[in-house]
């Protein structure tokens, strides 16, 4: 890498089909997947650590798990916190991929248009469908 701005170009790893504009893995593609490995390893990793009298990395854990849930609470009060488990994964993917894109000749994932674009129309999508399943009859009254 030659220059700074080298780390917001999605470029081909490696190609795996005979014709060269199909079939190609980038390193776009290629960071998604070892960030998913990284979180769940982080995911599987961290339950072996509990104990009551904690440790450094259970106190780590649960500072953030509880500055989410605070923060999740003082938002949308006690009725959205059964959305906690979507927001606590939204913000350690942000957090991940963000702390990883610091690290030299890596690559920022978050700058691409496409992941801000697929996680903001994913959760308007999905709060669309959950406000519709819940007030479905209000809707249909307020329609007509």
């Amino acid at each position: 890498m030659f220059s700074p701005l080298e780390q917001f170009y999605v470029i081909p790893v490696k190609i795996f089909s005979a014709y060269d504009n199909f079939g190609f893995i980038s390193n776009f593609d290629l960071h998604y997947v070892i960030f998913f490995f990284i979180f769940m390893f982080f995911l599987l990793i961290t339950p072996y650590y509990f104990s009551v009298i904690p440790s450094i990395p259970q106190l780590i854990i649960e500072d953030i798990y509880f500055f989410i849930l605070g923060t999740v609470e003082q938002q949308v009060t006690f009725k959205g916190v059964r959305f906690f488990p979507l927001i606590f994964f939204n913000f350690i993917f942000i957090l991940i991929t963000n702390i990883f894109s610091l690290l030299p000749f890596s690559f920022t994932v978050t700058a691409q248009f496409l992941t801000v674009f697929i996680l903001a129309f994913g959760f308007n999508i999905l709060f669309f469908f959950i406000r519709i399943t819940a007030k479905w009859f209000r809707l249909l009254l307020f329609v007509l």
